[in-house]
């Protein structure tokens, strides 16, 4: 369960800060191999030229509010760069859920 955490938290990361263009797909297709099921929230998120989030759009839900409501929450704590116009980003936040954990 905490690989998948780890997993789920370094593509959020790559993903936030534009790391991770051609990873993104093999990280997907890693969680799905574990067993999972992956769900994907795309956003627009609107920055002020301080860097602090003005808005989010949701572009694609992952068909759970909580799970939107969560990915809201984690690209808006991010710092974001301070520019001399407001910007536009978009990312991608992948959830995995439904994994079971066999300890032997």
């Amino acid at each position: 369960m905490k690989t998948t955490k780890l997993l789920a938290s370094a593509l959020l990361f790559a993903t936030v800060f534009g790391t991770a263009k051609a990873a993104d797909t093999e990280t997907l297709e890693a969680m799905k191999a574990q067993n999972g099921s992956v769900k994907t929230v795309l956003m627009d998120v609107f920055t002020t030229p301080a860097g602090n989030v003005d808005r989010v759009n949701i572009i694609q839900s992952s068909g759970n509010p909580e799970m939107d409501e969560r990915a809201v929450k984690s690209v808006s704590k991010y710092p974001y760069p301070k520019r001399k116009t407001a910007s536009k980003y978009q990312h991608t936040v992948t959830f995995e859920t439904n994994v079971e954990v066999i300890n032997n």
